[in-house]
């Protein structure tokens, strides 16, 4: 919701998914209807699938897309690859 009150001040449109599952709907939705969005914002605490799950399968699908994981994870429990 940070994010979101951030972004809307400025003027931007943003979308809240709540979990990794409505995150990936709405940007295969975006896609879909040729609206891609210009970045992401997106918590690794994400579950159904996990965020770090979402952003592997958003960089699949569009490799270019801009993408911000944000975490309260300290470094140490972060997976490797999301590092």
């Amino acid at each position: 919701m940070l994010f979101s009150s951030y972004v809307s001040s400025l003027d931007v449109n943003a979308e809240i998914a709540s979990s990794g599952e409505t995150a990936l709907t709405c940007f295969f939705d975006s896609m879909k209807m040729n609206r891609p969005y210009d970045g992401i914002i997106q918590d690794t605490h994400l579950s159904n699938p996990s965020g770090l799950d979402v952003a592997k399968r958003i960089r699949k699908e569009k490799p270019d897309q801009k993408l911000v994981q944000v975490t309260t994870s300290s470094k140490e429990y972060l997976l490797s690859d999301c590092l």
